[in-house]
């Protein structure tokens, strides 16, 4: 049998084998931005993941915009995707609602996690956060800046951890060290050089 396909040179119908088994083993993933570094390392183990249990996906970037995460959503539904990972989603409850009703959904550090029909992943951003401040006190730095981000479940989270993490060893908030920033290095950098700037370095 082998041979024959070698010699006939088959291969076998992906679409006729959708319409029969109902699957396409295929997933999607929804990043908010590809450039953003921590993101392709989370397509990288999703894809590993996939590939070992005979899935392959298909990466979608939002760049945080609803019309475009709406759009993909309808594109990968359209091609009967298995099931969806969407990270940060920007969609309404309601419409989580309505699109696990045509396919497998997974949330990825969502604010809207409350009572909805799908799996998802949270994040500890305050937990994180106030490790990352508490871990610089502790090595003596006193004068410690923040990037905010933008406004955000994510963000607000952040800010509170970074409040709390210099109340508890005493240091007083210099407001000159927070600036509000987008989540890619430029903005850091930029604000980096303001500052440096700022303090005569």
């Amino acid at each position: 049998m082998e041979e024959a396909i070698k010699k006939l040179g088959y291969r076998p119908n992906h679409a006729a084998r959708t319409l029969r088994t109902n699957e396409t083993s295929s997933l999607g993933l929804i990043l908010p931005s590809i450039t953003n570094p921590f993101y392709p390392e989370v397509s990288r183990g999703m894809e590993d993941v996939a590939i070992k249990n005979g899935y392959t996906v298909l990466l979608c970037n939002s760049d945080r915009n609803v019309i475009k995460e709406r759009t993909y959503l309808d594109f990968l539904i359209e091609k009967r995707i298995d099931g969806v990972v969407i990270v940060k989603p920007q969609i309404s409850a309601e419409e989580i609602k309505v699109i696990s009703g045509y396919t497998q959904l997974v949330l990825v550090d969502a604010p809207q996690i409350v009572d909805l029909p799908c799996d998802y992943i949270d994040v500890d951003d305050f937990g994180g956060s106030l490790s990352a401040v508490h871990k610089l006190c502790e090595l003596g730095h006193k004068r410690i800046a923040f990037i905010e981000g933008i406004a955000s479940k994510s963000g607000s989270s952040r800010s509170e951890a970074y409040f709390k993490g210099l109340h508890d060893y005493g240091i007083e908030i210099d407001f000159t060290l927070i600036r509000r920033g987008a989540y890619d290095w430029h903005s850091g950098y930029a604000w980096r050089l303001t500052t440096l700037w700022r303090l005569g370095l």
